[in-house]
């Protein structure tokens, strides 16, 4: 078991966050000792902590994140990862096509100061 600084080191997330997912239902630690209060986290939940970050990553809400997780559901889970899956592909070929009207404009702006050469 690891204490929470260890387990926050390890998985690249503050102290300050644990608290908070514990205290939302989202990550509760394995083991809070009863005289300390000191709270300490099994290698199980280094699985958990990295799909809440990857999932928060993809801009999914805390809210959603935990009914995925709690959710025994698989049909459901699949659904709303299928759900995520959609939108950030429909981002993906926002982020496309900007980047390609970005690079039209860079060409334009290239071409417009390209200095002429003089003909005789």
């Amino acid at each position: 078991m690891y204490s929470i600084g260890e387990f926050s080191k390890l998985c690249g997330t503050s102290v300050k966050t644990l608290y908070y997912y514990s205290d939302i239902g989202l990550l509760k630690p394995s083991y809070i000792d009863p005289s300390t209060n000191y709270r300490y986290y099994g290698r199980e939940k280094i699985q958990v902590i990295n799909k809440i970050n990857i999932l928060k990553s993809c801009d999914m809400s805390l809210t959603a994140i935990k009914e995925l997780i709690e959710n025994g559901n698989l049909s459901k889970r699949k659904t709303l990862l299928k759900s995520k899956m959609i939108e950030v592909e429909d981002l993906k070929k926002h982020i496309a096509r900007r980047i390609q009207e970005m690079d039209k404009l860079k060409q334009q702006m290239e071409l417009k100061r390209t200095p002429k050469v003089k003909r005789n």
